[in-house]
C-alpha cells in the first residue's frame, strides 16, 4: 500500500514537472503572437505601405484610362447613330427620288424613235421591281437607275443597223433599219423598192423618193453621211 502511494506520488510530480517545462513555451508563443498583432495594429495606424500606395495609383489610372475609353465608345457610337439616322432618311427619300426617274425614263422612251423599245421598257420595269427588293441596298438600286440612264444617253452617240419587219401599205416588209443617233431613223427595204425615215411628231414611217433610197443603199457603214447628204431627219430641225 505504501509502494503504490510511493508510486502515485511520483507519477504526480513527473506531470507536474511536465507540465511547468511546457509553460513557458506556451508563454513566449503567446508574446510571440501578441507582438505581431502589435506590429499589425502599428502598420494599420500608420496607413498603407508604399507597395499598396504603388498599387492604388496604377489602379487609378487604370480607372481613368478605362472612363476615357468609355467615353470614346460612347462617342462613337452617338455619331454612328447619328450617320445611321442621316442614312434612313436618305434612303427613305431616295426611293420617290428614283420611282420619279423611272417614270420620266420610261415617258421618254415611249415618245423616242422606235429603237428596240420592249427592250428598253422590260428593263425600266425591271428596274422598277428592284426598288422594293429589300435584298438590295439602296446603293444597288441607285446604280441600276444610273445605268438605265446611261444607256439611253449612249443611244444618241452610236449608230446602228438591225433588220426589222414593218408593216406597209401593201403589207409586212423585210427591212434593214439604219440608225443615226437618235436624230435619224431609215428604213431600207431588202429589195430597195422601198425606203423610209420615220417622223417622231407623226408617230409613223414617211415614204422616200427612190432617189433618196439609192443615197441610203451607198451609205455603207458611214451611216452619218446621211446627214451631209440631205436626207430628211426623224427629228424637226430645231430639236
Amino acid at each position: 500500500m505504501r509502494l503504490l502511494a510511493i508510486t502515485l506520488c511520483a507519477c504526480s510530480c513527473a506531470h507536474a514537472q511536465t507540465v511547468a517545462d511546457a509553460l513557458p513555451e506556451r508563454m513566449a508563443a503567446h508574446d510571440a503572437a501578441r507582438s505581431v498583432q502589435q506590429k499589425i495594429d502599428a502598420l494599420r495606424g500608420k496607413g498603407p505601405s508604399q507597395a499598396q500606395k504603388i498599387n492604388d495609383q496604377a489602379l487609378a489610372r487604370a480607372l481613368a484610362t478605362a472612363r476615357a475609353a468609355l467615353e470614346q465608345a460612347q462617342s462613337r457610337e452617338e455619331n454612328l447613330n447619328a450617320r445611321l439616322d442621316a442614312q434612313r432618311q436618305t434612303q427613305a427619300g431616295l426611293i420617290p427620288l428614283l420611282e420619279q426617274m423611272l417614270l420620266l425614263l420610261e415617258q421618254s422612251v415611249r415618245a423616242d424613235l422606235p429603237i428596240h423599245t420592249a427592250q428598253r421598257l422590260d428593263a425600266i420595269k425591271r428596274a422598277h421591281s428592284a426598288l422594293g427588293d429589300a435584298g438590295q441596298s439602296a446603293t444597288q438600286r441607285f446604280e441600276t437607275v444610273v445605268n438605265l440612264y446611261h444607256s439611253e444617253l449612249q443611244l444618241n452617240y452610236t449608230t446602228e443597223r438591225t433588220s426589222a419587219v414593218l408593216q406597209s401599205e401593201t403589207g409586212e416588209r423585210a427591212v434593214e433599219l439604219l440608225r443615226i443617233g437618235r436624230i435619224a431613223l431609215y428604213a431600207l427595204a431588202d429589195d430597195r423598192s422601198y425606203c423610209a425615215v420615220y417622223r417622231r411628231a407623226s408617230n409613223a414611217w414617211d415614204r422616200l423618193a427612190a432617189g433618196q433610197c439609192q443615197q441610203l443603199d451607198t451609205l455603207g457603214d458611214d451611216l452619218e453621211q446621211a446627214l451631209f447628204d440631205g436626207l430628211p431627219l426623224s427629228v424637226d430641225s430645231t430639236s
